[in-house]
């Protein structure tokens, strides 16, 4: 399943894109509601907001991680739902220690496929926020590692992602992702948005306008058209 974050907004372009499992804007409450039971916040006065957890129910629940670092399962279903509470708070700290739960995780268990794009996610989104080119990279071992037992079109399409947000950009290697993306699936939409946007950076016109319309065929509401049209309309003949 794709990932859809409120984290990215290339080029005035508020995406929600596809990687691994990252969460929407807004989470259901029925989910915070099992996130807040698996915290154990069972207190006899609930805060006002249940979609909030306190600072001190989060260090209680890491702090017991860490005394229990050989228990794979508490380091795979906490460092899971910190990772997804921080995504949707926007909060790097959260995702911080999700990063490190689940990085023991992946140490406990190097072939979790859930614990692997987890932590691939959490670095992604750590590397994003911080403009961090470190966990970048590091998200990108994951998503490849992933990859290498079975493809998967969003998690590909996070993978040239990875390329695309380094400083400077790697648009080169996010192309080569996007194209093997579109081979598999030739209407994947966010694929065909950062390939348009790819292109434009490298300032090929033809290209970029070949996507963009395939894109504007297969997705002809996509609200980035005209963002696109305009980056393409800029690149000199």
């Amino acid at each position: 399943m794709g990932k859809y974050s409120g984290l990215l907004a290339i080029a005035g372009i508020a995406v929600g894109f596809a990687i691994g499992f990252v969460v929407a804007n807004s989470v259901n409450r029925s989910e915070i509601n099992s996130l807040r039971a698996q915290l154990e916040s069972a207190r006899s006065s609930a805060p006002a907001d249940k979609n909030e957890l306190s600072d001190e129910e989060i260090r209680d629940k890491i702090a017991e991680a860490d005394q229990n670092a050989g228990d794979l399962q508490y380091q795979k279903n906490l460092g899971l739902a910190l990772y997804r509470y921080g995504a949707v708070k926007n909060n790097s700290q959260i995702i911080t220690e999700a990063v490190r739960l689940l990085d023991r995780a992946s140490q406990l268990s190097p072939n979790d496929r859930d614990v692997t794009i987890g932590l691939a996610n959490a670095l992604f989104d750590l590397g994003y926020v911080n403009k961090d080119n470190a966990s970048l990279s590091k998200a990108r071992e994951s998503y490849k590692k992933v990859l290498a037992t079975k493809d998967d079109a969003d998690i590909r399409t996070d993978l040239g992602m990875t390329y695309f947000l380094q400083e400077p950009p790697d648009d080169e290697n996010a192309i080569v992702e996007f194209k093997r993306v579109l081979a598999a699936d030739p209407q994947n939409q966010k694929a065909l948005e950062f390939i348009v946007q790819s292109f434009a950076r490298r300032k090929d016109r033809s290209e970029a306008t070949k996507y963009l319309q395939k894109l504007r065929d297969s997705h002809p509401t996509d609200p980035s058209l005209v963002n696109l049209q305009s980056q393409v309309d800029q690149i000199q003949q």
